[in-house]
């Protein structure tokens, strides 16, 4: 029960009762909790300050809302280094989902504008170009496009790389050691497309994660582009103290 006598407000307390309930389980995961007038009721307090709670936790991810029905209890979200020498899929792995990778296609292509500007190449250049996406049963959870310079990686095409990912091809299949890389996280609404493949509603929340990695000689070895379901996926940095 919430302690009136403290000097925490009483939205705070609750908001951490439902957090705790939460993170035990108390209440399943998918499973209905008690309305905002049940849980005013329960811990005496007006329903609006109720509502904004799970208002809160709603934007969170912790919970959502089907209209005419209630609030109910969300999956947790995976959680992904983006800056991981693993790859999305060894995490997952590592975790314990069972996750595989659903190789889309594979080819050389021209190199469009945005590409080219990346790759430090003209534009129409040949990329390979490597599409996959990551499922963890039959849900998707990301899909993965990479661009790779045809000229630094002959034959990528024809040699069936599809052992590694295109990250530890590009060193250990083509012995190109990479010395850094640069990340562009952003927030974007689902087209048409990425419903399609993520299986989500056109306009869902989704988190795009370019990266571009870089030689010894400082020269762009492969542009990569991951796009997470928002529902799904949270991404983790971690930095050194300063």
């Amino acid at each position: 029960m919430l302690d009136r006598q403290s000097a925490l407000p009483l939205y705070v307390q609750l908001e951490r009762e439902i957090r705790q309930k939460l993170d035990e389980e108390v209440w399943p995961i998918n499973s209905r909790i008690p309305s905002e007038s049940e849980l005013g009721q329960i811990y005496g307090i007006s329903r609006m300050t109720v509502r904004s709670v799970l208002n809160r936790l709603t934007e969170d991810g912790l919970l959502y809302r089907v209209p005419g029905k209630g609030t109910f209890v969300a999956e947790p979200k995976i959680q992904s280094r983006p800056s991981s020498r693993f790859g999305m899929l060894d995490q997952l792995n590592q975790m314990g989902y069972h996750a595989d990778a659903e190789i889309m296609s594979l080819a050389e292509t021209t190199a469009s504008r945005r590409v080219a500007e990346y790759l430090r190449l003209n534009q129409g250049d040949r990329v390979v170009t490597s599409r996959c996406r990551c499922m963890v049963g039959d849900t998707p959870i990301s899909y993965h496009v990479s661009y790779l310079p045809a000229a630094l990686f002959p034959d990528f095409v024809y040699r069936g790389q599809f052992h590694h990912q295109v990250i530890d091809t590009i060193q250990i299949e083509y012995r190109h050691t990479i010395k850094h890389h640069t990340e562009i996280l952003q927030v974007r609404s689902a087209s048409p497309e990425d419903s399609e493949l993520l299986e989500v509603k056109v306009n869902a929340p989704l988190l795009m994660l370019d990266t571009i990695y870089y030689s010894t000689d400082d020269v762009p070895l492969d542009y990569s582009t991951i796009v997470f379901r928002g529902d799904k996926v949270k991404l983790t940095y971690e930095r050194q103290d300063l």
